[in-house]
């Protein structure tokens, strides 16, 4: 090989060098790629401008829950959360007692929902659950609200409390004591019909708590639909010495959560509500409490271009790692679009059957793909007013993820687009 061509490999293997770093740091910080085939030019790219901030969720409807969450305590990030639930219990139908009916106790059982998903925050810690009377007619056809007032319905007359530590016994319910005078009651109450609604008139139903005192224990979900989930009155009477018992159930009740939250603070407390450039992470949390808005203030600029087809938009949402087997993240996100009045509706990749499709947590990330939301975008045929990301089920439950912001320096948020111009 003589030196002209020597000099010229060894050129263009520095050059080669420079490329693929200069490559790797550009990939690092961001990506616009060009790739041309059979004629078509496709373009990818990941630096589209996402403005993302915090913001409160201040209510979710908590109607017909199955899981009802109770406790409270205090996360170290979030701040405090405190949950209670009412609900009502409904008896099958008359029943004859026989004479001379004596009450031997009433119980409660509260089923546990899934021991790995059933709880959050420090189970070890010993909580108390109080069971009052509800002062407020439920009725079927009225939606309530996580925000509710917990004065309206909590009632004065203490029916029964007990401490416990969640999932300490080796049993899959929790069963307390109630009252023997609220058995009395149940039992002396006369039917007029099998409608059940004179039952409602006078038993409307239970307000149900921790006690607040103890901030740092656990939320904890309750299955009110197992068949384990119930009140029973356990008699006897003088026709028979043998104890006898009586159920009453929560199935096909009214039952909704409440919930309270106190940023006071919080790292993120002064940042709610606005977007922030130097703010590097953001926060999604249950129970309606909060979420994440994303504003995509320049997607329109990609008609500018021409007739522009977009062949995939996935936006991938970077949660921060954590080792901690208290405050793991939210398993279900979702995401939806907001309309001119500032409601989320529904996006329309996401909707299969009529039910609504949430995105796991894999990998330390969440990954949206909203090919047909952004094409819509781009077609100015939806308002593009931005998105909120929120935990699925967000009226049971009981988690919360801090996710990043494009912001961030080393793993930031990403809608990665690959698109054609077409004209």
């Amino acid at each position: 090989m003589n030196i002209k061509l020597k000099f010229i490999t060894y050129k263009l293997l520095i050059l080669s060098i420079l490329i693929f770093y200069g490559c790797k740091k550009e990939l690092d910080e961001g990506f616009f790629i060009s790739k041309e085939e059979d004629g078509i030019l496709t373009n990818k790219v990941d630096t589209t401008s996402l403005l993302a901030y915090t913001v409160l969720n201040s209510k979710i409807k908590t109607n017909g829950l199955q899981t009802p969450v109770i406790g409270n305590y205090i996360d170290p990030i979030f701040g405090y959360t405190n949950a209670q639930f009412v609900t009502q219990f409904l008896s099958s139908s008359e029943y004859d007692f026989g004479e001379g009916t004596i009450i031997d106790s009433v119980i409660m059982q509260l089923s546990y929902s899934d021991y790995k998903t059933g709880y959050y925050g420090d189970k070890n810690i010993e909580q108390e659950i109080k069971i009052y009377d509800n002062t407020q007619d439920l009725k079927s056809d009225t939606s309530y609200y996580s925000d509710g007032n917990p004065t309206e319905y909590k009632g004065t007359n203490l029916i029964g409390s007990y401490k416990y530590k969640p999932f300490a016994a080796d049993t899959s319910m929790l069963k307390l004591k109630l009252e023997n005078s609220f058995g009395r009651e149940l039992l002396d109450f006369k039917y007029k019909d099998d409608s059940g609604k004179e039952f409602l008139e006078k038993f409307k139903g239970l307000f149900i708590e921790t006690d607040a005192s103890v901030k740092n224990s656990a939320l904890v979900k309750f299955d009110l639909l197992s068949t384990n989930s119930k009140i029973i009155i356990y008699y006897h009477n003088n026709e028979n010495d043998e104890q006898q018992s009586y159920y009453y159930t929560f199935l096909n009740s009214v039952r909704f959560g409440l919930y309270q939250h106190d940023y006071t603070g919080t790292v993120f407390e002064n940042d709610l509500g606005k977007y922030s450039k130097a703010s590097e992470k953001l926060y999604i949390q249950g129970l309606g409490g909060i979420k994440s808005k994303i504003l995509l203030p320049y997607i329109d600029n990609y008609s500018e271009k021409g007739a522009v087809a977009i062949n995939k938009a996935e936006l991938v949402i970077k949660a921060e790692s954590t080792s901690d087997e208290i405050y793991t993240p939210i398993d279900y996100l979702k995401i939806n679009s907001i309309d001119e009045n500032g409601e989320e509706v529904y996006i329309d990749e996401f909707i299969n059957n009529n039910s609504y499709v949430a995105v796991s947590y894999i990998d330390g990330e969440y990954k949206f793909n909203i090919t047909k939301y952004i094409q819509s975008l781009v077609k100015n045929k939806k308002s593009n007013l931005g998105i909120y990301i929120s935990a699925q089920n967000g009226s049971s439950n009981v988690k919360r993820s801090i996710i990043t912001t494009m912001n961030h320096k080393t793993n930031p948020m990403k809608l990665v687009l690959s698109y054609t111009i077409i004209d």
